[in-house]
């Protein structure tokens, strides 16, 4: 028991650590939207090479709600070349633009430009890319049990009697 005690408070200790690391990042990722938002006012982002490219991808918002690819997604929608428009992963794992597989936590290792890029409703950067119109659904989002994936499977562990710890360690 004092062995499973000591193994949980480790990992607790390493996930905090972790955690506190990868969103120091998102500090600096703060003050470039707020950059990029000054720089959007007096040029709205252009998404004419996304289109180019990707051809067939159906709009995201209403005709009423003017938002660019760049105004989602980051990257920028003028240049012509793939990597200069594309906002470039750290790792290899993520060089095509195909998901990769067994990618696992990988994603936890890049930039927040580049999560932004991959998935502006990631809950890591949903509040900078859809919190100016979405601010609510966001917060809300964030404190629904399905954000908190460890308590789903380990609602189920718990009651089924497969541990006995009704704090979740699994998910």
């Amino acid at each position: 028991m004092k062995r499973t005690l000591l193994w949980s408070a480790l990992l607790l200790a390493g996930s905090l650590v972790s955690f506190l690391a990868f969103f120091s990042e998102f500090d600096s990722f703060r003050v470039s939207l707020a950059r990029i938002s000054k720089a959007a006012e007096q040029a709205a982002p252009s998404d004419a090479s996304c289109v180019q490219c990707h051809e067939g991808i159906e709009p995201i918002h209403p005709e009423t709600v003017q938002l660019s690819c760049v105004d989602c997604h980051g990257g920028d929608g003028t240049q012509k070349e793939m990597a200069k428009a594309h906002v470039q992963p750290r790792q290899k794992i993520f060089a095509s633009s195909a998901n990769p597989k067994s990618n696992y936590a990988a994603i936890n290792f890049e930039s927040p430009e580049f999560i932004r890029f991959m998935n502006p409703s990631d809950l890591r950067v949903a509040e900078q890319v859809c919190g100016d119109c979405h601010g609510d659904i966001v917060k809300a989002v964030k404190t629904s049990i399905m954000s908190l994936n460890p308590l789903v499977p380990g609602a189920g562990l718990y009651n089924n009697g497969v541990h006995p710890w009704k704090i979740p360690f699994y998910g």
